[in-house]
């Protein structure tokens, strides 16, 4: 392979991506990468929450939180437009009862999983390998499972405030 080749057309793609497209196209670095809770490296592997402020942090915003922070504090702002193609948007699982997470118990309310949008109804999902999924196939998984399913899009005012604090 011709890496300085790859590397040059790589370039050229960012330097004319918009800001949503080059979130996107960090997301789909975790594809196929192994599932491992608290690592975010879209070279080795990461999470749920990973695949969402991975791609963030690689773009200069200084952020890193679980599923329940990046649903409370950064993605703030329902959307009804799943084909947006100018907002960065993330689908966010939302527990309906207590229930066990990662060794811990959780309420109603908070959400557990996070998978962020990268195509007309395709998300990058953090299960064991990370992997592109659609967005009917995680809706079924985490419907059957008792969850609420929120699709939201990112507040920037809010990145910019959580990156500076």
């Amino acid at each position: 392979m011709n890496f300085q080749r790859y590397a040059l057309a790589m370039r050229t793609c960012w330097d004319k991506a918009t800001f949503r497209e080059k979130f996107e196209m960090i997301a789909l670095d975790y594809d196929n990468l192994k599932y491992r809770g608290g690592r975010e490296t879209p070279f080795d592997e990461g999470d749920c929450s990973a695949t969402v402020s991975g791609p963030l942090y690689l773009m200069g915003f200084d952020i890193r939180g679980t599923a329940d922070a990046l649903y409370r504090e950064i993605f703030t702002d329902p959307t009804t437009d799943y084909l947006s193609r100018e907002d960065i948007i993330a689908i966010f699982y939302i527990t309906k009862m207590p229930r066990e997470h990662f060794g811990r118990t959780v309420p109603a309310g908070t959400a557990t999983h996070v998978a962020p949008v990268v195509g007309r109804y395709v998300v990058v999902n953090a299960f064991d390998p990370i992997d592109l999924w659609t967005t009917k196939a995680v809706y079924e998984y985490y419907s059957k499972r008792g969850f609420n399913i929120e699709w939201r899009k990112l507040n920037m005012d809010n990145l910019i405030k959580h990156h500076e604090a």
